[in-house]
C-alpha cells in the first residue's frame, strides 16, 4: 500500500518510475472492489425488454479478467439485468503462455501472466460475449495473427488492427493501438521476435486503417456506427466535457490541454467524420464524459478532410446545461493560432456541411464520449450503458456478424496495406462502392447458388465460431521470470479462412503452420479422454466388490502450502502489482506514459 504526504506525493514499498510511483507490494484481494465503481446508464424512453442491449464496458483491462467478469455477474445478480456485451478499451493482454510475454512492452520486472491462459485453454469460458481492441501493452504476437480480428478464446473477440462488426442491429467499430506521429504514415513492418524499437511501432496507429474506417461515411450520409472504441482519446474531447474537473484530478494534463496535445489526433479525424452516437476508450485511466453536438450543415459535394491540416476553429458559447456537463458550440469564421482550454476547440470538419437536412434535430448529430479507469479497487472501471436496438431486429437472437461494407473496404483497399518500412500514402478520394463490390461480396456469403442481395435470408455474415489452440497454453507452476524465448509468427487459420473468404493474400500476416507441439498435446488428450472411458467400465464392473471403508490416497500430498495460488508459482511475499507500472495520481506528463 502507500500513503499521501503533505506534498501530496506518493510513498511507501515501491519505487520511482520516471518520477512516479510504482508500486510493488501484493493486491490485497480482501479488499473491496468498492461500492458504486459501476456505474449505469438508465435506459432509453419507452424501451422494453428485448428492444436494448445492456453493454458493459470496461477501460484497461491489465489482464483482471476474472475480476471483471466477477463484477458484472454480482451487478447481474444485484439488479436481475443480463448483460448483453462485455466492450474493453485495450491494455487487454491476452498472454496464452510465457513466451508471449516477450511481446508484451513492459519492463520484465513487471510482467505477469494474468488468467487469459485460463480462457484460452479452456478451463474456464467467458460468461459473457466480450469484443476488446488492442492498446500499447498488449502480447503482440497472438494478435498481430489476428491482423483482421479473430477468436482470440471462446466468447472472446478481437477487432483486429481496425474492424467492424455488429451485434443485435448495433454497429461496432474500433481501432487498437495508440498514435505515434513517427510510425503513423508507414507500412506494418514489424515481425517476431520483435526488437526494442518493433515491440512498441507494433501497436502505433497508421494511416491506412484511419482511411479504411473513414470510408465507413459515404458522400453526405452518416456512418451509422453506433459505437466506436479506442485506446487513447480523440485530440481535443476533454474541450467537450468538464475540463476543469479533469485538471482537478490529474492537474498533469494542464499543459497537454493548453497546446491541444492531449490525446490522437488520428482519433479526432474519425470522430468528425464517422461522428458516431458513443465513443469509448481508456488509456488515461480516469473516468470522463463529454458530448459533441455536430450543427446542421447544408448538403455538400465536398469530401470529408483526410488529415489534420484542414482544420477550422470551434468556439464555445458560455451556456453549460445544468446538471449533464454538456456544451453547445458554434463554428467561428476564422481559425485561432492557439488554443484556449475554455473557449476554443480545434475540430476537424469541412468547411460545407455534414448533413443534408439542415433542419434536422440537432441531438441526432451528436457524439457522447466516455472514458474509463483501470480494473482496481475503488476506480471507475466499468459502466453498463443501455442501447436501443433497430426495430428489425428486436425479434432476433443478438449474434456477432460481419459488417458488410467493411468486408468491401478491406477487400478494395489491400493495395494498401504494406509490410515494408515504407511511407503509405492514402487516397485524397473517398472510396467507390458499387452494387457489383456489395454482390460480390454477399455471394461469397450465400446460402444459395445465386445470391439475392435485396434478401437477407439468401445470406450469411454471422462470425463462424472456429477458435483454435495454436501454441500450448500456460500451465500453473511456472515462474513469469522464467527463460522466454520469443515466439515466432506460426499464424492463425482464422486468418487464413478470413482472407480464403475475400480472396485476398496474406501480407502483413503468414499462413497457419501447425505447433507439432499442440498437435502433440491434442494426440495425448484424446488418448487420455479414451483412458478415462476405459477406467469408467472397469468402475463400473468392479462396483459391487469396492470396499467402501477403504482410505485412498489423496493427491494433495507433498504440495508447498508457500506457493501463491495464482499460477505464478511464486512464494506469496514476492507477488506485485504489474499494473502500477501504468500512469497513476502522481505528477507525470502523458508524453511520459511508457509504451
Amino acid at each position: 500500500g502507500y500513503q499521501r504526504n503533505n506534498n501530496g506525493r506518493s510513498r511507501g514499498r515501491g519505487r520511482s518510475h520516471r518520477g512516479r510511483f510504482v508500486s510493488r507490494g501484493r493486491e490485497n484481494n480482501s479488499r473491496s472492489w468498492g461500492e458504486g465503481r459501476v456505474t449505469h446508464e438508465p435506459p432509453p424512453p419507452s424501451s422494453s425488454v428485448g428492444s436494448v442491449l445492456r453493454i458493459a464496458v470496461q477501460g484497461c483491462c491489465h489482464g483482471q479478467l476474472d475480476q471483471i467478469y466477477q463484477t458484472i455477474q454480482a451487478e447481474e445478480l444485484r439488479t436481475g439485468d443480463k448483460v448483453d456485451l462485455l466492450l474493453c478499451c485495450g491494455d487487454f493482454q491476452s498472454l496464452r503462455n510465457i513466451a508471449d510475454l516477450a511481446s508484451m512492452a513492459v519492463p520484465d520486472k513487471y510482467k505477469e501472466i494474468g488468467t487469459f491462459y485460463k480462457y484460452y485453454s479452456g478451463q474456464v469460458v467467458a460468461p459473457v460475449l466480450t469484443v476488446f481492441i488492442g492498446g500499447n501493452h498488449e502480447a503482440s504476437v497472438p494478435l498481430q495473427e489476428l491482423f483482421y480480428g479473430g477468436w482470440v478464446a471462446e466468447n472472446i473477440y478481437y477487432l483486429g488492427c481496425a474492424g467492424v462488426v455488429n451485434f443485435g442491429g448495433l454497429r461496432i467499430a474500433g481501432i487498437s493501438g495508440i498514435y505515434k506521429e513517427h510510425d503513423y504514415k508507414l507500412g506494418h513492418y514489424e515481425r517476431p521476435p520483435y526488437d526494442r524499437g518493433t515491440l512498441r511501432s507494433v501497436y502505433h496507429v497508421r494511416n491506412v486503417e484511419v482511411y479504411r474506417l473513414q470510408q465507413l461515411k459515404r458522400g453526405d450520409e452518416d456512418s451509422n456506427i453506433d459505437i466506436m472504441l479506442s485506446h487513447d482519446w480523440p485530440r481535443g474531447i476533454e474541450q467537450f466535457g468538464d475540463t476543469q474537473a479533469l485538471l482537478r484530478k490529474k492537474q498533469f494534463f494542464r499543459s497537454e490541454v493548453e497546446t491541444n496535445t492531449l490525446g490522437s489526433p488520428a482519433g479526432e479525424i474519425l470522430l468528425h467524420s464517422l461522428k458516431p452516437k458513443r465513443w469509448f476508450a481508456g488509456h488515461l485511466h480516469v473516468k470522463f464524459e463529454a458530448t459533441v453536438h455536430y450543427p446542421p450543415r447544408a448538403k455538400s459535394s465536398s469530401p470529408m478532410p483526410t488529415s489534420w491540416d484542414n482544420i477550422t476553429g470551434w468556439e464555445a458559447t458560455t451556456t453549460i446545461e445544468a446538471g449533464d456537463g454538456e456544451r453547445d458550440y458554434q463554428k467561428t469564421s476564422e481559425t485561432p493560432d492557439t488554443i484556449s482550454p475554455s473557449t476554443h476547440f480545434f475540430g476537424l470538419e469541412s468547411s460545407a456541411g455534414c448533413c443534408e437536412n439542415a433542419s434536422s434535430n440537432l441531438t441526432q448529430q451528436m457524439t457522447k464520449f466516455l472514458a474509463l479507469d483501470k480494473c482496481l479497487p475503488q476506480r471507475n472501471f466499468l459502466q453498463i450503458v443501455t442501447m436501443k436496438r433497430p426495430e428489425s431486429e428486436v425479434e432476433k437472437e443478438p449474434e456477432l456478424k460481419y459488417d458488410l461494407d467493411w468486408l468491401i473496404i478491406l477487400r478494395k483497399t489491400a493495395h494498401l496495406t504494406v509490410a515494408s518500412k515504407s511511407f503509405v500514402k492514402v487516397p485524397n478520394s473517398p472510396l467507390e462502392i458499387t452494387q457489383q463490390d456489395v454482390y460480390e461480396i454477399l455471394q461469397k456469403f450465400s446460402k444459395l447458388d445465386n445470391c439475392d442481395p435485396t434478401l437477407p435470408s439468401s445470406y450469411d455474415l454471422r462470425i463462424p465460431r472456429n477458435f483454435e489452440i495454436t501454441v500450448s497454453p500456460h500451465q500453473e507452476g511456472f515462474s513469469p521470470f522464467s527463460q522466454q524465448r520469443p515466439s515466432p509468427m506460426i499464424g492463425n487459420p482464422q486468418t487464413d479462412h478470413f482472407l480464403n473468404m475475400l480472396d485476398l493474400q496474406h501480407v502483413v500476416t503468414v499462413p497457419y503452420r501447425p505447433n507439432p507441439q499442440v498437435q502433440r498435446g491434442r494426440e495425448a488428450d484424446i488418448m487420455q479422454e479414451t483412458s478415462s472411458e476405459m477406467r469408467c467400465v472397469v468402475a463400473d464392473r468392479d462396483l459391487l466388490e469396492r470396499d467402501d471403508n477403504e482410505i485412498e490416497l489423496d493427491e494433495d500430498e507433498g504440495l508447498d502450502d508457500d506457493i501463491a495460488n495464482d499460477g505464478t508459482g511464486l512464494p506469496s511475499e514476492e507477488i506485485f502489482d504489474g499494473d502500477e507500472i501504468l500512469l497513476d495520481d502522481d505528477n507525470i506528463s502523458t508524453d511520459d506514459i511508457p509504451e
